[in-house]
């Protein structure tokens, strides 16, 4: 047989059978070959003599092509040379083992095959046995498996974390990215065998081998915050996030280490300033509550003891702000706003309180007061709220009363200004009328707005009492509040009507004694 004959691996020696001859073909030996569950051929030359069923099925030839067929037809270009050297082995009764190569089907398709080849006596002379194996979908597999390894890894060093990998039974390391070098300062292959418990505080280990343990066995992962220690000694803060997971009947624990270190820092002197501006909160508060008779003093307090040390808070919070901005993340950077903001609105509030207390502390003598004039007041500071919401605001002939002329202007100014404020999409409506009732005069400010459920009617009047939150509706709460306390003053009442999507009534009564209406 010649050296280059085709599909021939190397082979474990000849095979110690009686001679085959071609006339024997439809006895026993044919019939042994048409019953093998593997594809099996015999090839002299580079011609098949045999092909049992197997073997056409794999290779998409009948019977009569294969045997008028060249055997190298069913190899890659590429692979014939192995071929041809694995032949020449088998032929010189060198051991061979099984070995993987490619065939091409009749339908253009590469398959892989094991194959297993002998030389046996055939006709005179000696032919080959060969024996495939189709190993397609494993070699398929494998393929998958090393894409999936492939990406894996370079999920693994593209992640901006540090991403270890445990042993779920022992806590070891079996793998991790150079993002866990950057951050505990060690060198890959030395954080490769290391417990996990090695990451943390000695006197924390335990604490953390049990969290570990529990997270294994409930097969659940865990979010923690915890204390990392670099090789050189440093601490670190960072957020732990795990997750279990059953690789080939193996659990291994995920470990995703974000370095928080900075977060925390900043928290730390968010929640020291925040510790701070709450003892002095309380301890204004008490004085509040100790001269609550006394609002002039109250006033003194709010507008001195109280604003400054706030105004100190917000100002170290601003120029936190400015050092620290783009060197804290954007979580942090947000808690800083939200500080600012936090004291802003506080500020806000101081204002609008000393505002309440001033209607009973700093109102003047009430005297014949044209609410008409107090309503053109009125209209002139709220020109640019009513020029930018499209508002139309309308007014009756309203009368004179006894009051306060800055206070009846504040009270207009407060139901009027939100009237424009708490609108619907189109264009508020606003409507101010009086009428007179026995002794004493009912005015009404009527809108379009978006109304207001019937069980808040009582708390709109609270001071700092709100509906709506911040971001819907700017402002206090302190408002209807400041304008409850004003009719108050006048010997009045206020109250409402309304409903959800149907506008509001806002009526406030004022008496009528005392003035001549001309």
């Amino acid at each position: 047989m010649k050296a280059d004959c085709a599909l021939i691996d190397p082979s474990v020696g000849e095979m110690d059978t009686p001679e085959v001859h071609h006339g024997d073909s439809s006895g026993d030996f044919r019939t042994l070959l048409a019953s093998a569950p593997t594809a099996v051929y015999v090839l002299d030359g580079r011609r098949f003599h045999l092909v049992n069923p197997q073997f056409q099925k794999l290779t998409g030839y009948s019977e009569e092509e294969l045997l008028e067929m060249d055997a190298w037809g069913l190899l890659p270009p590429e692979d014939r040379e192995v071929e041809r050297e694995n032949a020449s082995r088998v032929l010189r009764g060198e051991p061979a083992a099984p070995y993987e190569h490619r065939v091409v089907t009749k339908q253009g398709e590469t398959r892989w095959v094991m194959e297993n080849v002998v030389s046996i006596p055939y006709n005179g002379g000696r032919a080959a046995l060969g024996n495939l194996v189709d190993i397609t979908d494993r070699k398929r597999a494998e393929q998958k498996a090393r894409e999936c390894e492939e990406r894996y890894r370079r999920l693994m060093e593209l992640a901006n974390d540090a991403v270890l990998i445990l042993d779920a039974e022992t806590g070891a390391v079996l793998d991790c990215n150079r993002k866990t070098e950057d951050l505990l300062g060690i060198p890959v292959h030395d954080v490769m065998g290391m417990h996990h418990t090695q990451l943390h505080p000695q006197e924390e280990a335990e604490q953390y081998q049990k969290l570990f343990q529990a997270s294994v066995q409930s097969g659940k992962g865990t979010t923690t915050n915890s204390v990392i220690c670099r090789r050189d000694g440093r601490r670190l803060w960072a957020d732990v996030t795990t997750s279990v997971h059953d690789v080939g009947g193996r659990k291994i624990v995920q470990a995703v280490l974000r370095d928080v270190t900075e977060r925390k820092n900043a928290e730390e002197e968010l929640r020291r300033a925040n510790e701070c501006l709450e003892q002095r909160v309380a301890e204004r508060t008490r004085e509040l509550q100790r001269s609550n008779e006394e609002l002039e003093r109250f006033a003194y307090v709010a507008s001195h003891d109280l604003q400054e040390p706030l105004r100190a808070v917000a100002s170290y919070v601003q120029l936190l702000e400015r050092r620290c901005k783009g060197k804290l993340d954007a979580e942090a950077e947000d808690f800083i706003t939200l500080a600012r903001e936090a004291a802003e609105r506080m500020r806000k509030m101081i204002n609008d309180l000393l505002a309440y207390s001033r209607v009973g502390t700093e109102g003047r003598d009430l005297k014949p007061t044209r609410c008409s004039v107090v309503m053109e007041y009125v209209l002139v500071n709220l020109r640019a709220s009513i020029q930018e919401s499209g508002a139309v605001i309308t007014c009756d002939a309203l009368p004179t009363v006894l009051g306060d002329a800055l206070q009846l202007a504040q009270l207009l100014q407060n139901l009027v200004g939100n009237a424009i404020k708490f609108r619907r999409k189109e264009p508020p409506r606003v409507h101010v009328s009086a009428e007179r009732r026995g002794d004493e005069w009912v005015f009404a400010v009527r809108d379009n707005g978006i109304g207001i459920d019937p069980e808040f009617f009582d708390r709109i009047f609270v001071i700092f009492q709100r509906l709506h939150t911040r971001e819907e509706y700017p402002g206090t709460g302190i408002g209807l509040a400041v304008c409850k306390k004003i009719v108050e003053r006048h010997g009045g009442r206020i109250w409402v009507d309304a409903a959800p999507g149907n506008g509001s009534v806002f009526y406030f009564t004022l008496p009528a004694k005392g003035i001549e209406q001309s």
